[in-house]
């Protein structure tokens, strides 16, 4: 799936569209296909869900009830270990990810930011 999105990132690219102004379009885009009711908890168990399935390590760092911070150690194991990879930079592939969820996520008044840290990519998904 991520070979995809990065195939589909340098296609928007070489048609002057930013990974974030693509981002942005496919988060619009899967508006329509979630159940309108979508809340909080449900988002946080979506992405919960989202990032163990590319790692077996997606701890929950912070958490109240207004407020969920993920680390994930890793989201695109290839394009982290070269510059490029597809014609698309591990910066871009983060905001591509992010602005598609902040697209999504605040259709439902959830907001939603991920990060590169240290320690991995930080999400944080507030009420």
């Amino acid at each position: 799936m991520n070979n995809m999105i990065a195939s589909c990132i340098n296609v928007a690219k070489s048609d002057g569209i930013t990974a974030e102004e693509f981002g942005k379009k496919c988060g619009e885009a899967f508006i329509p296909i979630w159940d309108e009711n979508t809340g909080f908890e449900q988002i946080v168990e979506w992405m919960l869900t989202y990032w163990t399935n590319l790692t077996d390590d997606a701890p929950i760092v912070e958490q109240s009830n207004e407020k969920v911070v993920i680390t994930v150690p890793h989201i695109y194991p290839v394009l982290e270990n070269q510059d490029d990879f597809l014609g698309v930079s591990l910066e871009e592939f983060v905001a591509y990810i992010n602005a598609a969820h902040v697209a999504l996520f605040n259709h439902f008044d959830v907001g939603f930011d991920l990060t590169m840290e240290e320690e991995g990519f930080k999400t944080v998904i507030t009420k």
